[in-house]
């Protein structure tokens, strides 16, 4: 991912974040807490994949992770949350 973001990204810096113990909104929001305390006024975009299952009983067990970052990242200043569709197959 970060080779291709490298290759096609035209400048816009990619940050990957590790999360001790599969936590991932905790990281997130610290990661953006210190920007945000940097008073840099700039803009953030959080691009998160939503997975799009073949079955509608499977959307119960995809994307519940998801729904919980961008319901906290909703009403942030300075941030823009993006979802990426991509198909499951199968």
């Amino acid at each position: 991912l970060e080779e291709k973001w490298t290759r096609y990204a035209l400048g816009v810096p990619l940050v990957i974040l590790n999360s001790p113990y599969r936590s991932l909104l905790r990281p997130l929001v610290e990661y953006l807490d210190a920007l945000q305390a940097q008073g840099d006024d700039h803009m953030v975009t959080v691009v998160i994949p939503e997975f799009l299952p073949s079955k509608w009983w499977q959307h119960v067990l995809h994307n519940q992770t998801a729904l919980l970052i961008k319901g906290t990242l909703l009403f942030r200043k300075n941030t823009v949350v993006v979802d990426v569709p991509y198909l499951l197959k199968r």
